[in-house]
């Protein structure tokens, strides 16, 4: 083989060649369009960050994506959080352990089920937040699960990043690929689980999602109306210049995915930055607390634009990283409202599907866990790092009503107060991630898809009944 000739991504992970829409976006070629489609005369297009997904199964040019999958959305809390302390796991038997005592939870701690049967602490304060941020309606439609799992403390190796895999199942947006609010691979503070995301779009700053879909700064004094034209003569000059760029790529059917592209890129250019601001909404700007002053640079601005981009389907899915969560050396009453600010990120989600009419799903992870000083007192501090007691979270809105859950959890917790280790989950961070898509799998039929997805087995026959809660 030449020493020139690339490698295509398809070929590099282990995948036969592409043949349908999904499989061209999984494998990053859509990225690659945008690349070679805008050279030459075309080439002051800024290429490198426009994502144009207009094409149908098949390779068609009937954009189908956004009609099938549901919105997911992971939060990361970063620095190991007490969310064993605030949902209350439970034993196999679904009772209540002897004692929470180095848990943060005191001896026998007062619980409330909210979500349809999932045991939150009366004073959990991320309980607290979803509620201000999320109203009782919007709670009535709300399924939660959790997931009792060991994993690395204070780690970015802990493999749970899950938009990989959601990716991979057909979760692709209609402009922007997988997004995120922090810089990293993953676009979040965990590794990939079993499959990392490709293209993902990092978004530290609203203009990040505004230059994704941008021109240069040599073609700002265009007019609005010169750079349609623009664009709409790039989709004319397609069909005769994209044979020839197909020629010498060494993928088959790229020249009928650039053939179809620019079919929407008039109409992106033409909606401009209005296509992914979250402030065309008068109800994201009260659930959200921004307006049209709002700094780019705020936090506010750049979480709600993630959800607001990912929920309307324009991007796949989205991670949003909130620090802070490392507790032990906090008084209580410090490290309770850091809880609380979880709450109410995770309930402004919630609230924002329900404004847009639109299920999500959401997964609530953090490396590692927290314990507390032995005491009966549900209000001792948090000391000390302590992964072996970690828990998942997993919430699924539906607009209409509750989804059926079989349980409200996944593996269990010993007498011990730690994660069993012989459940399909306990002892890998991973599998416990993976499980949580299985169920997101399942809400669309397709839990059959999961070991397919990842090009292994990763649950057997007889571990699937243990890690189903979807009814």
């Amino acid at each position: 083989m030449s020493k020139n000739k690339k490698i295509p991504n398809w070929a590099l992970s282990g995948h036969s060649k592409p043949k349908t829409r999904r499989e061209f976006l999984a494998h990053g070629l859509i990225p690659f369009l945008g690349a070679s489609l805008l050279k030459s005369p075309l080439s002051i297009i800024q290429s490198g960050t426009f994502f144009e997904t207009s094409l149908a199964d098949g390779l068609g040019c009937v954009n189908t994506s956004g009609s099938q999958w549901i919105p997911f959305i992971q939060i990361d809390l970063g620095g190991g959080a007490a969310l064993m302390g605030n949902y209350v796991p439970t034993d196999e038997a679904r009772e209540l352990l002897p004692s929470y005592s180095i848990m943060g939870l005191g001896a026998a701690p007062t619980i409330e089920r909210p979500f349809g049967n999932a045991p939150f602490s009366t004073q959990s304060g991320i309980l607290g937040g979803i509620k201000t941020s999320a109203n009782q309606g919007i709670l009535d439609k709300t399924a939660m699960f959790g997931v009792c799992v060991s994993s690395r403390d204070d780690s970015s190796v802990n493999p749970m990043a899950m938009n990989g895999l959601v990716q991979r199942a057909g979760a692709i947006g209609d402009y922007l690929p997988v997004v995120g609010s922090n810089n990293s691979a993953t676009v979040g503070r965990h590794a990939p689980a079993i499959l990392p995301p490709d293209g993902p779009l990092v978004v530290n700053n609203f203009s990040a999602l505004t230059s994704a879909l941008s021109l240069t700064s040599s073609l700002q004094g265009l007019s609005q109306s010169q750079k349609e034209k623009l664009f709409k003569l790039s989709q004319k000059l397609n069909t005769s210049q994209s044979r020839k760029l197909a020629s010498t790529s060494q993928i088959s059917g790229l020249e009928k995915v650039v053939e179809c592209a620019g079919i929407k890129n008039a109409e992106v250019v033409a909606l401009g930055s209005a296509l992914v601001d979250p402030r065309q909404s008068a109800a994201f700007n009260t659930i959200w607390n921004i307006n049209a002053n709002t700094n780019g640079n705020s936090q506010e601005l750049i979480f709600g634009s993630l959800v607001y981009n990912t929920l309307k389907k324009q991007s796949g899915p989205a991670t949003l990283v909130l620090g802070g969560y490392d507790y032990h050396g906090n008084a209580r009453n410090v490290t309770d409202e850091r809880d609380r600010t979880a709450g109410l990120l995770i309930g402004r989600v919630l609230a924002s599907a329900d404004a847009l009419n639109t299920p999500v799903f959401i997964a609530v992870t953090s490396d590692g866990a927290v314990g507390s000083t032995r005491s009966d007192s549900r209000d001792v501090n948090y000391t000390s790092d302590r992964g072996s007691a970690g828990v998942l979270y997993s919430f699924i809105y539906r607009p209409n009503s509750r989804q059926v859950l079989k349980d409200h959890q996944i593996g269990h917790f010993t007498g011990g107060q730690v994660a069993a280790q012989d459940t399909p989950v306990g002892s890998n961070p991973e599998k416990a991630a993976a499980a949580i898509v299985a169920n997101y799998l399942a809400l669309h039929g397709k839990m059959g898809e999961l070991n397919r997805i990842a090009g292994r087995e990763i649950f057997r026959s007889d571990e699937l009944d243990k890690i189903l809660v979807v009814g």
